[in-house]
C-alpha cells in the first residue's frame, strides 16, 4: 500500500511538471505570436521575434532578437533589430484584464533610417502608427480599440544601446542616450497594448532624430509628424528629449 501511495505521489508529480512545461511552451509561442502581431498591426511591417520565455516564479520575460522589415523601395531589407527586451510582469495579472507591467527594458535596438526621395522609412512608418494605433493619436479617429492583444499598466520603458544607422546623401551612424518613457499612456486615453508600445518606441526614437542638430534637414523634414505624434505625451521622455514644441518647430524653419 505505501509502495502503490508513493508512485502515485510521484506520478502526480511528474504529471504537474509536464503540465506546467507544457502550458509555458505554449504560452511563451503565444506570446511570441502576440508581440509578431502587435509589431505587424502598428506598422504594417512584417515583425519576427525570434524567442520569448517567461518565467512565472522571477516575474520575467525575456524577448530576444526581434526584427521588422523595411518598406518597399528602400535598398536594406530589415529597418528595424532589437537585440534583447526584458520585461518585469506581475505574474497574478497575467490572467486578469489588464497586465501590471513594473518595466521594460530594451538594449542594442538599431534602425536603418533611408532616404527615397522626398520620403524616408522612418516616416512611413509613423504615418501608418498615427492611422492604425492609439500611441500615436490625438483625435480618437484611430483603429486602436481593436488593437490585438491585452491591456498593459507599464511603470517605466527604458532603452539603452540604441543606434540610428543613416543612409542618405551623408552615411553616419548616431548613438543615442539613454530614454526613458515614465508610465506610459495612450493621448487618445485608450488602454496601452503591444501594438501602443512598439509605437510609442518609435516615436520615442523620431523625436530623437529630430531634436539631433547632426542629422541632414532633409531627413528632419520628413519627420515633421513628429510633433501631432507626441502631443502631451513628450512630457514623460527622459534622457536629453527638449519637450518644447516650439523649439523643435523652429529647428524645422531653419532648413
Amino acid at each position: 500500500m505505501k509502495k502503490l501511495l508513493k508512485w502515485g505521489l510521484i506520478a502526480v508529480g511528474v504529471l504537474v511538471v509536464l503540465i506546467v512545461v507544457f502550458w509555458l511552451f505554449f504560452l511563451n509561442g503565444a506570446i511570441r505570436i502576440g508581440v509578431e502581431k502587435g509589431g505587424m498591426y502598428a506598422t504594417d511591417r512584417t515583425t519576427t521575434l525570434n524567442a520569448a520565455n517567461l518565467s512565472i516564479m522571477n516575474g520575467t520575460l525575456d524577448l530576444s532578437s526581434l526584427s521588422m522589415d523595411n518598406p518597399k523601395g528602400y535598398s536594406m531589407p530589415v529597418f528595424l533589430n532589437l537585440k534583447e527586451c526584458k520585461v518585469t510582469v506581475q505574474p497574478s495579472s497575467l490572467l486578469a484584464g489588464t497586465v501590471n507591467v513594473p518595466e521594460i527594458s530594451m538594449d542594442g535596438l538599431e534602425i536603418t533610417l533611408e532616404q527615397n526621395g522626398l520620403k524616408n522609412n522612418l516616416a512611413e512608418i509613423l504615418d501608418v502608427i498615427q492611422r492604425k494605433t492609439s500611441a500615436g493619436n490625438t483625435t480618437g479617429n484611430t483603429q486602436g480599440a481593436s488593437s490585438p492583444g491585452k491591456k498593459l499598466q507599464i511603470g517605466v520603458i527604458r532603452m539603452t544601446g540604441t543606434k540610428v544607422h543613416i543612409k542618405a546623401v551623408t552615411e553616419m551612424t548616431l548613438d543615442l542616450g539613454p530614454i526613458e518613457i515614465k508610465e506610459p499612456t495612450n493621448p487618445d486615453g485608450r488602454p496601452m497594448k503591444i501594438a501602443d508600445v512598439i509605437g510609442k518606441v518609435l516615436i520615442s526614437v523620431a523625436k530623437q532624430i529630430a531634436d539631433n542638430p547632426q542629422v541632414p534637414g532633409g531627413l528632419k523634414d520628413g519627420l515633421g509628424s513628429v510633433n501631432k505624434l507626441f502631443g502631451d505625451s513628450g512630457k514623460q521622455l527622459q534622457g536629453g528629449l527638449n519637450d518644447a514644441t516650439k523649439g523643435l518647430q523652429d529647428m524645422f524653419k531653419k532648413h
